[in-house]
């Protein structure tokens, strides 16, 4: 691809009303491959424990990336390169931050060293911790927002438990490649779907619940993840152990017992 092709295929993928979409994560587990049409981009990762400041940064960065301009100094792809990858010469165009922008090389990639040698540098142990911390902590956020309430008796944390024993022993884990490039993070799961995410590909599956792009099916959508009965209408269900979330729809018989368990 010429310098040239790549300036069209830019104007093109900017122009267009497609949404960008996730391709894979690179096998260094830092940067994502995304797609605008037959256009790819290559954005940083967002660590799901990233310190304010670099999710900030890395932020600006991805969205100046799939847009094109960036919001906080209003620098334009533009800068073209070419390199070589294997046997192919490959042409592209970067973003050149304004030097005081929280986007700008020597602002954000230095962060973002600084958090992955300080990453290596903690136990496996220490890495798990943290994750449950920020897990819980996130998991309490949400639902004072929302206004849902915390079922947490004794006998449900027990049906929990088991639930989550039965997901993962003996079987093959079906993960996003996030989870396996960085274990020590919230894990989540659609009841019904049998697949973990990380925080980010939880994010794009709920955009595509709510878009009506993605469903568990007539049967699987109004049947309780508790007791198995199909109803007409089901209750948030989400319940923490440690760093896992289980999501899914409980009917009102089952958030009545758990209520009254906790009493």
């Amino acid at each position: 691809m010429t310098k040239e092709s790549v300036k069209s295929a830019l104007a093109r993928a900017y122009s267009t009303d497609a949404e960008p979409e996730f391709v894979s994560l690179a096998p260094n587990g830092r940067d994502e491959m995304w797609a605008i049409g037959k256009t790819a981009f290559v954005v940083p990762v967002v660590p799901s424990d990233a310190p304010p400041e670099l999710e900030f940064a890395l932020r600006v960065r991805r969205n100046a990336l799939l847009t094109g301009q960036c919001d906080e100094c209003g620098a334009v792809a533009g800068s073209q390169f070419e390199t070589k990858i294997a046997t192919l010469n490959v042409a592209g165009s970067l973003i050149s931050h304004r030097r005081n922008c929280p986007a700008a090389d020597d602002l954000a990639l230095a962060q973002l060293d600084r958090y992955y040698t300080e990453r290596r540098e903690r136990t496996i142990q220490d890495a798990l911790d943290a994750a449950s911390r920020s897990t819980k902590n996130d998991l309490e956020e949400e639902l004072a927002i929302r206004g849902r309430e915390v079922v947490s008796s004794k006998s449900y944390e027990g049906w929990a438990q088991s639930l989550l024993d039965r997901k993962s022993n003996g079987q093959v884990v079906q993960m996003c490649d996030h989870l396996r490039a960085s274990p020590a993070q919230t894990w989540t799961m659609l009841l019904g779907l049998d697949n973990w995410h990380c925080t980010e590909c939880w994010n794009y599956l709920q955009y595509e619940i709510v878009g009506r792009r993605f469903s568990l099916g007539l049967t699987e959508e109004f049947t309780c993840d508790h007791c198995r009965r199909y109803v007409s209408e089901l209750q948030p269900l989400v319940v923490r152990i440690s760093n896992v979330v289980l999501r899914g729809g409980m009917c009102r018989r089952c958030a009545r017992e758990a209520r009254r368990a906790e009493n």
